[in-house]
């Protein structure tokens, strides 16, 4: 996140560092700590009741299962029923287990839907459960634990404190605000925690468990792989380095199985599935995630493959493996996706952001050494156009009707840097057929990723963000006049504008550059006009995006590949700055938070 937060840095000179800022105003002095502070006097009572639990239970399921499968449902189900009779007589690693999975279910559903239920704001229980699995972890001895049930239960907690620091960022709840121990950065060491623990009991290699049963050494396969990719998430989210997967472990992907199939006396190994099963969302992800290990490993410098140029990878060379990649995908998954179905439609549109995300990486403006103006601004046009189809598949996601059981997941991937890489790229290029698209787009995306509560948008990083954006759409305004043409501002700037000022005019430190940056480009492989929410219940519109992985341009969805974690760490931010110097950010002293 350090480069990218000098791209805004500019933007607001009352709050020259924003992420840091606002990582720090949605924290509070929270200081991110494991151990809990205030303890409950008895946890046994924090339990909800008996038909409360089931219900928890269901949603899990239902809502946050699915995504991540980290264990084999129907055991912890038994378990759960069990321990939901008799309360006082389980584990400790079982109730940590427990109130983990309570956290992740709360975070999974809406405000209403909680109130409902249980009577209660989502974010207060969000808290309460948080901090109940928090002492649950410590009475466990989760630092020194060799039990994978307690390790489980952490990692679910590590899924629950990002959904609370999403949540704590949008929620527009008015009685009990929730103010989240963790952020990306603390998140982040705490995974190292995860890492760790699982190296100690042995999930990182699978001839620790060549004498194991073969369901035991599935759900070691299951819990490391999440592990990993929730450790290249948050590195990715923190502006940090991950190590994991360069780290020398060797355990195979999980099977591609229903859990239905397996159970803990099975004596032979089960055989992997054809086709589409409980285990093929995550187990896609992972898949990507062990090509780009496989590539890394190959690669002869200390980079990463995505970013490394030289004589042994050469730009094409790379779009070569993406498709070959993208083709191996299509033929064992995505052939077999029904858009009707939610999950499936979700497992297409994360997979085809995962695909773009690494083109987006390899083409990236910053690799393009030694090339013709022609070709540099070639490759300019086709990673626009990338970063548009990442934006707008993120809006058929959101827009889509029956996946609102998997919106806490679409939420906390939202292409944030790609976002920020589009209004600096308008700014420097404010006209053209293209840019009228970008802003119809970004416009469309505000409706879903602005911050509700009126708390939040006074966030740094909200602000500078918005205030990046009210400088794109200045350098439009300015061409605008130049040409002896008008633009009306799309609603997205109309409203930041109303929150934080209308930036004055361009001064002598910010000369205009619009005049000579325009420039005319293709949008032949940029989708139809408009955006069409996708109705599962009925067959997809004439026009709607194909749920194939295209081979030439793969088209993407709102989520991000975990194993994509270089994204936020390029150095491209720096050169951005140091482009802008002459062009700074200011002019905006009529700014003024909107009061609610």
């Amino acid at each position: 996140m350090k480069h990218l937060e000098k791209v805004l840095e500019g933007s607001d000179d009352e709050n020259p560092a924003p992420f840091e800022t606002g990582y720090n105003h949605i924290m509070g002095h929270g200081s991110g700590v494991l151990f809990v502070l205030n303890p409950f006097d008895n946890l046994k009572k924090q339990h909800p009741n008996p038909v409360q639990i089931f219900k928890l239970w269901q949603a899990f399921l239902t809502n946050v299962n699915p995504l991540i499968m980290i264990f084999h449902a129907p055991s912890v189900q038994e378990q759960v029923i069990h321990a939901s009779g008799d309360l006082e007589h389980i584990t400790e690693a079982t109730e940590a287990l427990m109130f983990a999975i309570y956290t992740c279910a709360i975070g999974s559903l809406e405000d209403l839907d909680c109130k409902a239920m249980f009577g209660e704001e989502r974010t207060f229980l969000i808290a309460k459960w948080q901090r109940a699995t928090q002492q649950a972890l410590n009475s466990a001895s989760l630092l020194k634990t060799l039990d994978i049930v307690v390790l489980q239960a952490f990692v679910l907690f590590l899924v629950a404190a990002l959904q609370s620091w999403q949540i704590a960022h949008t929620s527009s709840s008015s009685h009990f605000k929730l103010q989240p121990t963790y952020d990306p950065r603390s998140l982040w060491i705490h995974t190292g925690i995860a890492v760790r623990i699982g190296q100690r009991i042995g999930l990182h290699r699978d001839s620790n468990s060549a004498s194991l049963p073969f369901f035991e050494t599935e759900m070691r396969r299951r819990l490391w792989w999440q592990i990993v990719q929730i450790d290249t998430r948050m590195s990715e989210l923190s502006g940090s380095e991950t190590s994991v997967l360069n780290d020398q472990w060797d355990v195979k992907l999980p099977l591609n199985v229903n859990d239905s199939i397996l159970n803990p006396n099975m004596g032979e190994p089960s055989v992997a599935q054809t086709g589409l099963t409980d285990m093929t969302f995550p187990l896609v992800r992972y898949e990507v995630a062990n090509f780009l290990r496989q590539k890394n490993a190959a690669t002869i410098s200390s980079g990463r493959w995505q970013r490394d140029s030289g004589e042994c990878l050469l730009l094409a060379d790379k779009d070569i493996a993406i498709d070959e990649l993208a083709q191996y995908l299509e033929n064992k998954y995505l052939r077999h996706c029904d858009p009707m179905v939610p999950i499936h439609l979700l497992l297409s549109k994360f997979t085809n952001t995962a695909l773009s995300r690494m083109r987006f990486t390899a083409h990236h403006p910053r690799y393009l050494v030694d090339k013709e103006p022609d070709a540099a601004q070639k490759e300019k046009e086709l990673i626009l156009r990338l970063g548009l189809q990442l934006i707008e598949n993120d809006i058929m996601v959101q827009s889509a009707k029956g996946i609102d059981r998997y919106k806490w997941f679409v939420n906390m991937n939202f292409q944030f840097p790609v976002f920020i890489y589009i209004l600096s790229e308008l700014r420097q290029q404010p006209y053209g057929e293209l840019a009228t698209r970008a802003w119809q787009i970004l416009d469309e995306a505000y409706k879903f990723r602005h911050p509700s509560g009126g708390e939040h948008r006074k966030s740094p990083i909200f602000k500078a963000v918005a205030m990046l954006g009210m400088k794109a759409w200045q350098a439009r305004e300015a061409e605008s006049i130049r040409r002896g043409e008008s633009v009306l501002p799309p609603k997205y700037i109309t409203t930041v504008r109303s929150m934080y000022g209308k930036p004055a005019s361009q001064s002598k430190k910010d000369p205009d550059i619009s005049a000579n940056s325009q420039v005319q480009l293709n949008v032949s492989s940029i989708p139809g006009q408009g955006v069409q929410p996708i109705d599962l219940g009925q067959k997809a519109p004439p026009n709607s995006v194909n749920m194939r992985v295209e081979l030439e341009r793969p088209l993407d969805s709102n989520g991000t590949t975990p194993m994509d974690w270089s994204l936020m760490d390029w150095q491209y931010w720096d050169e951005l700055v140091t482009k802008w110097d002459s062009q700074t950010m200011d002019g905006f002293d009529n700014f003024a938070f909107s009061q609610q």
